[in-house]
């Protein structure tokens, strides 16, 4: 699930705010567009770095998440990158309902 943020700034002021992140990154290049870094580290000594894209209305394009234990040793890793990007309307066939299915108007939950 991709956040989707309020409309922002050049630097997506707003939506650094949400994951209350401090530094400014520099600017990086992800899926063939500009991004704008920042990076934080938060109560539990876990570090973030989250990129996002101006052009594309902010939207986050890379996450990178490090924990470490009291003692500095790395115990979790999480890493989300866009790798690739498609601007434009989505293709028709991915609305196509596969053959052996049929469509039904709606389903009631009781």
């Amino acid at each position: 699930m991709m956040p989707y943020w309020e409309e922002d700034d050049s630097v997506c002021s707003h939506a650094k705010s949400h994951f209350h992140l401090e530094d400014r990154l520099p600017d990086a290049v992800v899926a063939g567009v500009r991004v704008v870094g920042y990076s934080s580290q938060d109560f539990r000594g876990a570090d973030y770095e989250v990129y996002f894209a101006p052009s594309l209305g902010c939207q986050q394009m890379r996450l990178q998440l490090s924990m470490r234990t009291f003692f500095g040793v790395k115990k979790a890793q999480y890493e989300m990158v866009v790798d690739s990007l498609e601007l434009g309307a989505p293709e028709r066939r991915l609305f196509t309902v596969p053959s052996g299915f049929r469509r039904v108007d709606s389903i009631a939950l009781r």
